[in-house]
């Protein structure tokens, strides 16, 4: 099929079965530097891999799709971040430096940052950080970095994938966590010694540089508590304020492509949700032999639903290990709940043996595309034997990353461990906050928590006017409330 690119032009696309569109060219899926393929080579030769997504394609789009490269990949789909990254920064980064210099100084502004009105610029993508933990060569791959006179900037680039969780040598850390710690480790040092050229540009007269962590994502994204670093900058901004920096050779191109490509992937979304919710209502009300029907003509939230059928017994004799056939079917195309069942099924052993190693793998697969129950059960899975201090470490990331998500059991179990329990830190402030927004998504168990705090003014300013509101609320969800907590309450308010 065809469709009109961001300039008008036809370009040939194939679509997976999951809905994603992907070019069968990628050099129709990038901005390029003068329009030809050789300018871009050095720098996205590294992103030219064969992706297993390509089994998301049926056999005739696949072989269409590799028509190019003699494979699929990445760059060549319509969601991929790595093109949107080359497209606006790469593109860039082959000006001259006044250019560059010009840009950067209005980026760094457009974040908050202050003007600079450097003299030098220098713009790479994609160089790997040594490990800050154990300064191996495999540390963190920077996706863009803007170094000045005086700003050194780690970017890391997000489209529809969250940040990445269950990095580090312990597995306890993110993303944004390990550039922090990059920054921290090599600020200490003289330039000449700094990694490579990644961090090298001329000193700097007015002393020492800013030092900045930046967060490129579609929609606003809040800053973590963990996401602070004494000294560094951490910043989160949106695409559609890095693609209308009018300081640009190509601000015009790059914001017709960020419409564009912005466009097709909110259809993407829009109609993947309204599909799985389809399937999910027709799975649901519709017979087993319907069900399996629809799995074996390939649906994948069908094949879930068959294997939650099975695993349950839900209309039918349970059979664990068919039900794991039908979830490891839909996790190799991508269903996320599918993978998240295959994880469930190797902690419970259900239908395979027990193995805590691979639930782990398949849950942190499932994390990876956003699930907040995998981020969860991967908490609660550490904080099982939280006798053993990094796996208290790891269940707080999970935890954390859960939270970000918005997942309410998450806020909750955090909040327990930041009152001191399962050996965790004594964070009282972030355990209310944390209580906080899980009752006001209606967590019960948060709510008598808060209200016990405010009422009795632990770790909290009393306020038992809040408190009897709490309580009132849970007294109508059929909570028994405590005497001594009716007491304060009372007698607070009879004070008064």
């Amino acid at each position: 099929m065809n469709i009109p690119d961001w300039n008008g032009s036809f370009m040939e696309v194939e679509r997976s079965r999951g809905g994603v569109l992907a070019a069968c060219s990628h050099r129709r899926n990038l901005i390029l530097e003068g329009g030809d393929e050789g300018s871009i080579e050095p720098a996205i030769l590294q992103k030219l891999v064969a992706s297993r997504q390509g089994s998301c394609f049926d056999r005739a789009a696949r072989r269409r799709l590799k028509q190019d490269l003699g494979y699929y990949c990445d760059l060549q789909s319509l969601n991929s971040e790595d093109a949107i990254t080359w497209s606006v920064f790469g593109t860039i980064a082959g000006c001259d430096e006044q250019t560059r210099a010009r840009w950067a100084d209005e980026l760094f502004q457009a974040v908050g940052l202050g003007p600079e009105l450097s003299g030098h610029c220098r713009i790479a993508l994609w160089n790997r950080m040594p490990h800050p933990e154990t300064h191996g060569s495999n540390g963190p791959e920077i996706d863009f970095s803007v170094v000045t006179d005086g700003t050194i900037l780690l970017g890391e680039c997000k489209w529809t994938s969250p940040v990445g969780c269950g990095q580090g040598r312990n597995g306890d850390k993110d993303q944004i966590q390990m550039r922090l710690e990059c920054l921290e480790r090599f600020r200490s040092l003289p330039e000449p010694e700094m990694p490579c050229d990644l961090l090298y540009s001329p000193p700097n007269p007015r002393g020492q540089k800013r030092l900045v962590v930046l967060l490129v994502t579609i929609d606003p994204t809040e800053i973590r508590p963990h996401w602070t670093s004494e000294g560094i900058h951490t910043i989160a901004t949106t695409w559609d304020r890095i693609c209308a920096l009018r300081s640009h050779p190509k601000s015009d191109e790059i914001e017709r492509y960020y419409r564009w490509k912005l466009g097709h992937t909110r259809d993407y979304l829009d109609q993947r949700i309204q599909h799985e919710r389809e399937m999910g209502r027709r799975c649901r009300d519709i017979s087993f032999s319907d069900l399996r029907n629809l799995a074996e003509e390939g649906d994948p939230t069908a094949m879930n639903e068959l294997g939650i059928f099975l695993m349950t017994g839900r209309g039918v004799e349970p059979d664990p290990e068919e039900a794991v056939r039908w979830f490891g079917k839909a996790a190799q195309q991508g269903h996320v709940d599918g993978i998240f069942n295959m994880g469930k099924a190797f902690d419970q052993g259900a239908g395979v043996p027990e193995n805590e190693r691979k639930a782990v793998n398949w849950w942190k697969k499932a994390a990876a595309a956003g699930s907040r129950d995998a981020m969860y059960s991967l908490g609660r899975l550490y904080l099982a034997d939280h006798r053993i201090v990094h796996r208290t470490a790891k269940a707080i990331h999970w935890y954390e990353c859960a939270v970000a998500e918005g997942d309410i059991e998450a806020m909750h179990a955090l909040g327990e461990i930041y009152l001191g329990r399962w050996g965790g830190p004594f964070m009282p402030e972030r355990a209310m906050e944390l209580y906080r927004k899980a009752a006001e998504a209606g967590h019960i168990g948060a709510g008598y928590i808060l209200a016990h705090h405010l009422a009795h003014g632990i770790h909290i300013p009393q306020d038992c006017e809040e408190a009897a509101r709490i309580f009132e609320w849970l007294a109508k969800e059929s909570l028994p409330i405590p005497r001594e907590d009716i007491a304060s309450v009372c007698q607070e308010t009879e004070q008064e």
